[in-house]
């Protein structure tokens, strides 16, 4: 093969099913388009681990109160049956939430809810505008063999790992549906 020609596929880019893969030497890398979740499949009865990240990576609930505001967000979503929470933990600049997805719901309006309503009452909380969130969220599908216990207590270990707090229990913004904060197991 010429020079030319290999220095030209080495730099070759194909779009395919909205995912560009662009070829570098005997490597290739994805990298993600606006399209890529576009027909994101969503199971009601799933769960799902979901993680998305505050824009730019700023620490914003690191403000206790602004933390709270996530929190509640995430038992609305509960209470009005479009999620059943397993766990999650507000990080100061990202969430983790593990759930399982309600009848008639889609994984990304439950997201995209939940992170508009805790956007607004966000910038309402501190009289600001503009955006909490980075745009999309990082899912995965539980499959049914996966321990929901084993990856709900990572989840909300958290903060330990990170180094935020030596035990869990001194972190405010984590809740375990089949673990009390004073470590007994519920009922």
């Amino acid at each position: 093969m010429g020079a030319a020609l290999a220095a030209n596929c080495r730099e070759i880019a194909l779009n395919k099913a909205s995912m560009q893969i662009h070829y570098h030497g005997m490597g290739y890398h994805r990298s993600h388009s606006k399209d890529l979740h576009k027909n994101r499949f969503s199971e009601p009865g799933r769960a799902y681990l979901v993680t998305t990240s505050c824009q730019g990576r700023k620490r914003i609930f690191s403000n206790p109160v602004l933390g709270a505001l996530v929190a509640d967000e995430i038992r609305t979503s509960d209470q009005a049956d479009r999620t059943s929470t397993y766990a999650y933990v507000v990080m100061p600049d990202h969430l983790h939430w593990l759930f399982q997805l309600r009848p008639r719901q889609s994984l990304s309006s439950v997201v995209r809810r939940v992170k508009g309503r805790s956007s607004y009452r966000v910038n309402q909380s501190r009289h600001s505008s503009g955006a909490i969130w980075q745009t999309g969220f990082h899912d995965r599908a539980l499959r049914a063999e996966e321990s929901l216990e084993t990856l709900g207590n990572y989840v909300i270990h958290n903060p330990v790992r990170a180094g935020l707090v030596a035990d869990v229990d001194d972190y405010p913004f984590w809740d375990l549906m089949w673990q009390r904060r004073d470590g007994s197991i519920r009922g």
